[in-house]
């Protein structure tokens, strides 16, 4: 009896699981994939927004760098950027992944959000 119960039980949960999770993959935004080649000395910008996101984070920070930061001000414009610069001396790949939200009104939750991930390939 309580072996019937927990199959039950858990043909239950897998199917709550799935009723809940097969949406949000459908509705779920692409991923943009953009490979940068650069030498070790020099400064990658990716420019985000011309200042309409609403939010903009890194997700996955680079395993070697430098710098790595997320800007807005009157040095960018008000456009959000991402600045990278790989660490002294390193060569190599590296990787970045950002997470930028748009589509708010100010009242409400950002409609839409994207996920850019940075590729380095980083020679001498």
């Amino acid at each position: 009896m309580l072996r019937r119960w927990s199959t039950n039980f858990q043909v239950r949960a897998l199917f709550l699981a799935l009723l809940v999770a097969v949406p949000a993959c459908r509705d779920a935004d692409p991923v943009q994939q953009i490979d940068v080649s650069m030498k070790n000395t020099d400064v990658y910008t990716y420019r985000i927004a011309l200042g309409d996101e609403d939010g903009s984070r890194i997700v996955v920070q680079p395993k070697h760098y430098a710098v790595s930061e997320m800007r807005r001000g009157p040095g960018t414009q008000f456009a959000g950027e991402y600045r990278y610069q790989p660490a002294p001396g390193f060569v190599g790949s590296d990787l970045a992944e950002l997470e930028v939200s748009t589509g708010s009104d100010a009242a409400s939750a950002p409609t839409r959000v994207q996920r850019i991930v940075l590729r380095f390939t980083v020679t001498n």
